[in-house]
């Protein structure tokens, strides 16, 4: 009688007598051909000089081993015990470390922003967030001769704060938005500035000086006012 064939990533022992017209043999009708497509390792007698290629065999050597955030730490029954970057364990079989299947415990799927392992940006810098400036720059017919680098390291140099009020600003919260000190100018290193998305929308297409003129004229109304008892109902933001 037959033995039934075996399941998808159990051995295939068939001794010292593993030679390929035995295989051929024993495989009639392209069996050996679906013992490859169903993953179905075969195991020869290493005894014979043959190596064994299965890949239980190279647990031995993963021990310390680093793959993307998974680090092989010990051997346990079923595969390798790795630790993941964010501290979870799991259990994972040293084929799929080898070809690349699995690099984190599952959580780097739950990962944004810098974080995630499909991060495609500068620091905090979203690569999408550089595109829209360029595309939009590129259909207003402005100048563009900036890098993602370059804006991403002046936000770092500002120390995550608007430029122009002095408040905190980030790419996360979506309240950094990157300025044209003259707005009749391109997007040119000496010409850019961080400030907040609101302070942005205020100054539009105005230039530095005459914005902050304004903002000046702004708050000496407001203050002589209030002392005169004018904007009673007033009420500061």
């Amino acid at each position: 009688m037959m033995k039934p064939a075996p399941h998808a990533g159990q051995c295939l022992d068939l001794g010292p007598t593993a030679c390929p017209h035995f295989l051929q043999f024993l495989c009639p009708f392209g069996m050996l051909n679906k013992l490859k497509k169903w993953q179905i390792p075969i195991r020869t007698n290493s005894r014979k000089g043959r190596p064994n290629t299965h890949p239980a065999s190279a647990k031995s050597g993963l021990l310390g081993s680093i793959f993307g955030s998974l680090t092989v730490v010990s051997y346990v029954h079923g595969g390798c015990l790795c630790r993941c970057a964010c501290g979870q364990d799991k259990i994972v079989t040293p084929a799929r470390l080898l070809n690349g299947s699995y690099k984190s415990c599952g959580c780097a799927k739950f990962r944004r922003g810098p974080d995630s392992p499909q991060w495609k940006g500068y620091k905090t810098i979203p690569k999408q967030y550089f595109l829209s400036l360029k595309h939009d720059a590129a259909r207003r017919k402005l100048l563009f001769e900036i890098t993602i680098e370059d804006i991403g390291n002046l936000l770092e140099n500002q120390q995550y704060t608007c430029c122009l009020s002095g408040v905190s600003i980030s790419m996360e919260e979506k309240t950094a938005s990157l300025d044209r000190i003259n707005s009749s100018s391109g997007y040119e290193v000496d010409n850019i500035q961080w400030v907040h998305k609101i302070v942005n929308e205020m100054k539009w297409d105005y230039n530095q000086q005459e914005f902050i003129e304004w903002c000046n004229h702004i708050a000496n109304h407001v203050g002589k006012t209030r002392a005169a008892g004018c904007l009673a109902s007033y009420r500061p933001g």
